[in-house]
């Protein structure tokens, strides 16, 4: 079976209409900290975004956009952190307070859904992919899974690491980040869960590979 990642983005969306992103819930019976009730958009393309719960508080999703531009709005969170790894294409997030994350194929970036609660994603190349893990701070800090609490990774550390200064962070490619996120792209669907809680905990670990 040909999976999602591999095809040209265009062909991914061809059955969904100009102006709409449709968002898959695979295994939640809850919405997201980002797109739930409160979550508006507007585009001239469209997007596709399978979301998945890894642990209490924290979710997986594969991006798909092909569009110019979107623009989003959501409520202003502090204590949730978004973090975006780019496979394909590229990406220019204008965020709230108008500064600009940039990013093109094996960059990442994070920051809190403050920072992009009224924001502007322009693609320059009419398409994008890649991965989002949202992270609930609080409920990270207050019950983290025994895979994070016994690496010492709790919600507090990674907002002081990457969000307490400007809100956002952005990560050039490297082979390490590649090393982290590669495999995500390449797994058979019924693996999906149980790897994913393997790969949060090296994305959370991210704060200690770049002090």
């Amino acid at each position: 079976m040909t999976r999602k990642h591999d095809k040209n983005t265009e062909d991914i969306l061809k059955d969904i209409p100009n102006g709409k992103i449709i968002i898959n819930r695979h295994n939640s019976t809850h919405e997201n900290t980002i797109f739930n009730k409160d979550f508006r958009y507007c585009s001239d393309g469209r997007g596709l975004v399978d979301t998945y719960s890894v642990f209490p508080g924290i979710e997986l999703s594969f991006n798909y956009y092909y569009a110019n531009c979107f623009e989003f709005q959501h409520r202003p969170v502090h204590s949730a952190m978004q973090i975006n790894h780019c496979r394909s294409g590229r990406m220019g997030w204008k965020m709230q307070d108008q500064s600009t994350i940039y990013l093109g194929p094996g960059d990442l970036s994070l920051h809190t859904l403050h920072s992009c609660a009224d924001s502007a994603m322009n693609l320059p190349l009419g398409y994008y992919q890649g991965v989002s893990v949202f992270i609930d701070l609080n409920a990270l800090t207050a019950t983290p899974p025994d895979i994070l609490s016994e690496a010492g990774i709790n919600g507090n550390n990674l907002y002081a690491k990457f969000c307490e200064q400007a809100g956002h962070t952005a990560i050039p490619a490297s082979e390490k980040i590649e090393h982290i996120f590669s495999e995500l792209y390449d797994l058979p669907e019924r693996m999906y869960l149980p790897y994913f809680k393997l790969k949060v905990k090296e994305i959370s670990f991210i704060g200690k590979i770049f002090s």
